[in-house]
């Protein structure tokens, strides 16, 4: 099987919009956790 330009092309593009369709679909379930300091404090100081 040859490899030509535009089969590369072809394959970047597909991989491409898997990817940011996969990123549109799984954002909204992502949430971002509130971090309280004093757990901070305990994790850099000791």
């Amino acid at each position: 099987m040859e490899i030509t330009d535009d089969k590369l092309f072809r394959i970047a593009l597909i991989t491409s919009l898997i990817g940011m369709i996969g990123l549109m679909v799984f954002t909204p379930t992502i949430e971002v956790k509130e971090i309280e300091t004093s757990s901070l404090d305990l994790l850099c100081y000791g």
